[in-house]
């Protein structure tokens, strides 16, 4: 304690040759104030990393206020020693201290402190989602006490940064304990119109109900009358809001799991398990596969086969016609290798037949289809750009069938509702993963009756 006080580290390796275990005994204190605290509250950056490279587990212990030394450095405002510390171990912004509140917590609680917040969201990415006592996250704690430039420090790291905008929405929509409100409602308690302006705009769900079913419009007009109630009433109003009791319930997890699944649902976990249970290995071979099918595919399209009219110009559906003889010549001289009609009738009227080239086009565009569709779903849902290409690959197939317009129009419209399909399904899947692990975090809202309208 004396070394830490002179700011010497000649004195500590002193300390160290007279009583070698001095640092092991503060370290056996369950609660104490040891000289990495004296020296991270004080500013002494490189006695306090000489103690922390002696013993790193000193930077986890709390003293009897409930502070790490983390804690103490940047409520001190030694920012050096923070960032210097951080170095070693950037797992020490997620130390909780008292009430469970972490580095990360403190540095939202005021604008002066947003360098050192983003600092901290760089150095650990995870801390972001560590929540209080009273189950805030730093969003919470930053409109609590309407710190404006630390809320948008934390808004645009999510936005950045968010794998998906389900994930978004979901720290937004995280509840306190303190009657289950969101960020929102707490901006609309707090009358920070600029705030709500920010939190509607940034993935916010305007119609999430608190433990009480309100929404924050239901707040809002129970608000005393001022300019700020009306500014924020029109925001969540252009924003969709709606009022608590014009909302449907929505059920519990319990009740879902009860309910009987319907049809769909059964279709939607059968897709999911081909899509997501696939295994990246197989995915490979089933995308090989499928390329090689929708290349050959294409390929017989524009060439078909000697034999069924194409190319080579022998036999095929040309002479087939001409050995009947009784094909009207209009009707023989407008087939071509690319547009083949699987039924036709003579002359006679009573003739039928099915046409070699129809059913060639017919089983073969059957194939590019279906090649295409495990195409769309093999591919990662990220990219977006192929799977539109992918789409344009097959108008374009279609278009060498020669089909009337209306039948390129459907085509299409098949094509772009299994790739939306598709991602709407992969959102749906994310979405109840982030659900499940909401849900986990809420256990004791379901066990209370809350209803959660996420």
């Amino acid at each position: 304690m004396e070394a830490a006080v002179v700011q010497s580290i000649d004195a500590l390796y002193g300390l160290l040759r007279w009583d070698s275990f001095a640092l092991e005994k503060e370290d056996k204190k369950p609660f104490a104030n040891t000289p990495l605290h004296i020296a991270a509250s004080t500013g002494q950056t490189h006695l306090a990393l000489e103690i922390m490279n002696l013993k790193p587990s000193l930077a986890r212990k709390l003293n009897l206020d409930g502070l790490s030394p983390l804690h103490l450095a940047l409520l001190n405002g030694h920012f050096d020693t923070v960032k210097r510390l951080i170095q070693l171990d950037s797992e020490l912004i997620r130390v909780k201290g008292r009430g469970m509140l972490t580095p990360l917590h403190y540095a939202a609680q005021t604008d002066d402190r947003v360098d050192i917040l983003a600092e901290f969201l760089f150095a650990c990415p995870q801390s972001i989602t560590d929540q209080t006592i009273h189950n805030e996250t730093a969003l919470h704690i930053a409109v609590k006490n309407r710190q404006m430039r630390a809320l948008t420090v934390l808004m645009g790291w999510i936005k950045k940064t968010a794998n998906n905008e389900s994930y978004r929405r979901w720290m937004m929509a995280i509840p306190d304990d303190e009657g289950g409100n969101t960020i929102l409602h707490v901006a609309v308690l707090t009358l920070e119109h600029e705030i709500v302006k920010l939190l509607v705009s940034g993935y916010g769900y305007v119609n999430k109900r608190n433990l009480m079913g309100d929404t924050p419009l239901d707040i809002v007009e129970r608000l005393a009358p001022s300019l700020e109630r009306v500014t924020i009433e029109k925001i969540l109003r252009n924003a969709g809001a709606s009022r608590g009791s014009l909302l449907t319930n929505d059920c519990t997890l319990a009740e879902f799991l009860i309910s009987k699944p319907s049809c769909l649902e059964v279709v939607v976990q059968d897709v999911l398990l081909m899509v997501k249970g696939i295994s990246l290995e197989l995915r490979n071979i089933v995308l090989v596969v499928a390329v090689l099918i929708v290349t050959a595919t294409y390929q017989a399209m524009l060439s078909p086969p000697d034999g069924l009219g194409g190319g080579g110009g022998g036999g095929g559906l040309s002479s087939l016609l001409s050995a009947n003889g009784t094909m009207s010549s209009t009707f023989s001289t407008n087939i071509t290798h690319v547009n083949a009609t699987i039924l036709a009738s003579t002359d006679k009227g009573s003739i039928v037949f099915i046409s070699p080239l129809g059913i060639f086009y017919a089983v073969n565009t059957m194939a590019f289809i279906m090649s295409m569709g495990m195409v769309l779903y093999a591919l990662p849902e990220k990219f977006y750009v192929l799977h539109i290409a992918l789409v344009c690959l097959s108008v374009g197939y279609a278009l060498t069938l020669q089909l009337p317009m209306w039948s390129i129009v459907v085509i299409t419209v098949v094509l772009l509702g299994l790739l939306f399909g598709h991602l709407i399904i992969y959102h749906i899947s994310t979405m109840t993963n982030i659900l499940g692990n909401r849900y986990r975090m809420q256990q004791r809202l379901v066990k209370s009756g809350g209803v959660d309208q996420g």
